[in-house]
């Protein structure tokens, strides 16, 4: 626990912590606060002020709680992570993590109220699993955003090809590139010239195959064949190709 101090430079919360908690209270983090231990036990930021964050965890998931009059100016999270709020001040003193970015390929959850989110790198798969997003932007290519039922995302900014997933309100989506696909149709949207119109997707696919199973009465050679009702891709959004399949 650290508590009631002005940290000058850098606090690091090292990866010895292993899956262990630790608590930040009534703090000045004037450097960056380095995230690459702790677990799922929480790391809890309370009435505390942090320049700058970095969450990059090599293996399993570390989760950030924001609590209070807390104030992380920016956050920039890699790897596995979640990221949570809880009875916050709110306004100047205690907005939480007042701009988060996420890298490509991470996997980031959300709980709570954010005001800010960007996703900049590629690949990336964002939930937000309970509470609003206020203002979402996509720079990253293939990534995947869930918004889960009763969550709400004020204004998503999609600047490349990504696909929105779950049941969540999005009020308002300012299209900007091609290949956007979403679950739930956005309120409101406004598409650039130079982009496509979000196509709407359905993830539970429907697929036939050919024999039906227990089918009788077929030829040793009949060739097999599965039907998708939709084109399919890998989950990161590239082409499946022929070294995809074992067989």
């Amino acid at each position: 626990k650290l508590s009631g101090k002005i940290y000058p430079n850098n606090v690091t919360i090292d990866e010895d912590l292993d899956d262990g908690s630790a608590t930040i209270e009534n703090c000045v983090i004037l450097g960056t606060l380095s995230v690459k231990g702790g677990g799922t036990d929480t790391i809890t930021i309370s009435n505390s002020r942090v320049a700058n964050a970095t969450v990059d965890k090599d293996d399993d998931s570390v989760r950030i709680l924001a609590k209070g009059e807390t104030n992380i100016i920016k956050l920039t999270a890699s790897q596995k992570s979640i990221l949570q709020t809880s009875s916050l001040s709110g306004g100047l003193f205690g907005p939480g993590f007042r701009e988060i970015t996420i890298n490509g390929s991470a996997e980031v959850e959300l709980k709570g109220s954010f005001p800010n989110v960007t996703v900049g790198g590629s690949k990336a798969n964002v939930s937000l699993n309970s509470g609003a997003i206020e203002a979402l932007t996509v720079g990253g290519r293939y990534s995947n955003i869930t918004a889960a039922s009763g969550t709400t995302i004020g204004k998503a900014t999609v600047n490349a090809e990504s696909y929105f997933h779950g049941s969540g309100t999005i009020s308002q989506m300012n299209v900007n590139a091609g290949g956007v696909t979403y679950e739930t149709k956005p309120k409101q949207w406004t598409i650039a010239s130079s982009a496509d119109t979000p196509k709407q997707s359905n993830d539970s696919a429907d697929i036939t195959f050919n024999p039906k199973d227990g089918a009788t009465n077929v030829k040793l050679d009949t060739k097999i064949t599965i039907t998708f009702n939709s084109a399919m891709e890998l989950h990161d959004g590239d082409s499946i190709t022929d070294s995809d399949i074992e067989d």
